[in-house]
């Protein structure tokens, strides 16, 4: 009796969860995922530069949409760069997966990558 009493509160529990998923409001979602919906067709990743115009410092990241992140990083939503805005987007590469970006990405990010990034936007 007991056993059947817990696997009914965990049935009306994940019911419950499967319900609140489609009620919940975009607002409540953590930022950069409100509006977003999983897509079944192609999409590529893309990794990208964004410069910042006061100090020139240079952020890399990953994302579907490249467009949609930069309002993003421009209207502050982003903790590592609200405080050096405004930004600009210097470079963006196309992958097939998100495996692909991902290595870019952290290649891009480690030292010998920021030296290529540096040499590639900023010819001395």
């Amino acid at each position: 009796m007991i056993n059947k009493g817990k696997s009914a509160i965990v049935s009306i529990l994940f019911e419950l969860a499967e319900v609140a998923q489609w009620y919940l409001p975009a607002a409540c979602l953590p930022v950069g995922r409100a509006g977003r919906e999983r897509r079944t067709e192609y999409m590529p990743w893309y990794v990208y530069v964004l410069r910042s115009s006061i100090d020139q410092r240079l952020y890399v990241g990953m994302t579907h949409d490249v467009a949609a992140r930069f309002k993003e990083h421009s209207a502050g939503y982003v903790f590592s760069t609200k405080g050096y805005r405004p930004w600009m987007v210097v470079y963006k590469e196309e992958h097939s997966s998100r495996v692909e970006a991902r290595k870019r990405e952290k290649y891009l990010k480690s030292g010998s990558g920021k030296e290529w990034l540096k040499s590639f936007l900023m010819p001395r």
